[in-house]
């Protein structure tokens, strides 16, 4: 295919808005775009800390949930379309400290569900912050989702 032509400057864009015609059409419709995909994402992003916003919302293009998927294909302990009642159910009988990986409700996340010594279930996030994957509230940076799981 052909190289895709360079987005009008953000004047250009101003000029032709204030011009009218088509191309004044074209940059308000464009404008009306953004602004609508951005509020949906506010309103479905849900609960994330600011870094997995940031990173759910495209801030650095550096987040690609197919990579980071694609880290876990084949392992025993990856459940993509689990549910947390899937998850906690799939560990019920299992002995404390096992645990599945599976898709956050939350963009840009996984979550790790895990069966505690009393029996009982925590869920933490697994984000990426454009440094490596890390665990909800925590400092601790891995390179690879396996070596934050061999912590």
């Amino acid at each position: 295919g052909g190289a895709a032509e360079p987005a009008p400057s953000p004047s250009s864009s101003w000029q032709a808005g204030r011009a009218g015609g088509a191309g004044g059409r074209l940059a308000r419709q464009a404008r009306r775009e953004r602004e609508s995909e951005r509020a949906a994402a506010r309103r479905t992003r849900g609960p994330t800390t600011r870094v997995a916003r940031s990173v759910a919302l495209g801030a650095n293009a550096a987040w690609d949930a197919m990579a980071m998927e694609a880290q876990l294909t084949g392992k025993n302990f990856w459940r993509p379309d689990a549910t947390r009642g899937s998850a906690e159910a799939a560990l019920a009988d299992a002995k404390h400290g096992s645990f599945i990986i599976r898709r956050s409700s939350n963009p840009g996340c996984l979550a790790l569900s895990h069966k505690l010594q009393d029996g009982t279930f925590g869920h933490a996030l697994i984000q990426w912050n454009g440094a490596g994957y890390s665990l909800e509230q925590t400092t601790q940076v891995f390179n690879k989702i396996e070596d934050l799981i061999k912590s």
